[in-house]
């Protein structure tokens, strides 16, 4: 069974089950976050916990403050429903530098470490999604699998192409 993909405006989603898998490949402004997040709203919705990747490419710029406050309030918003939270900045060095210690801020004003991730790179945040969520999650080749039809949908490479190019 694949994955549920949507897309819109360079954001993408894929949703499996309690699974939500984000690519954010445009850049980082409110309406695409408020997008992403009602999907999520959806997959809480009908889940009494859910598991998400968030991968973040770099390429187009760093969140701006409106963005941050919009995502700060969503996450908590959602915060009970969240299994774990894995973040996964990608692309230019120092902007994931730049992103990595916005995303650990974030993780530290959420609390909870265990639930909220910066993961190294995609395959490491692949892992640690699926240790998160124990026997019943997806085979790490599902999971990919969804990554590339997302990546599609969004005009982008594989899955396996973004983790090696990093």
């Amino acid at each position: 069974m694949s994955a549920d993909v949507f897309e819109y405006d360079g954001v993408g989603v894929a949703m499996r089950s309690d699974v939500l898998l984000i690519v954010y490949a445009a850049e980082a402004r409110v309406h695409r976050s408020r997008w992403i997040f009602d999907r999520a709203d959806e997959v809480a919705a009908r889940c009494s916990r859910f598991y998400c990747l968030l991968i973040v490419e770099t390429k187009q710029g760093l969140p701006d403050a409106a963005t941050r406050a919009e995502n700060a309030v969503r996450l908590r918003r959602l915060d009970r429903k969240v299994g774990v939270l894995v973040m996964v900045p990608l692309g230019d060095p120092l902007q994931v530098i730049l992103l990595k210690a916005i995303l650990r801020a974030m993780v530290l004003v959420l609390g909870e470490p265990s639930r909220h991730q910066v993961a190294d790179d995609e395959l490491d945040g692949i892992d640690r999604l699926r240790r998160a969520m124990g026997e019943r999650a997806p085979s790490r080749d599902q999971l990919q699998d969804d990554l590339d039809a997302l990546r599609a949908v969004l005009g982008g490479g594989s899955a396996t192409e973004h983790a090696s190019a990093y």
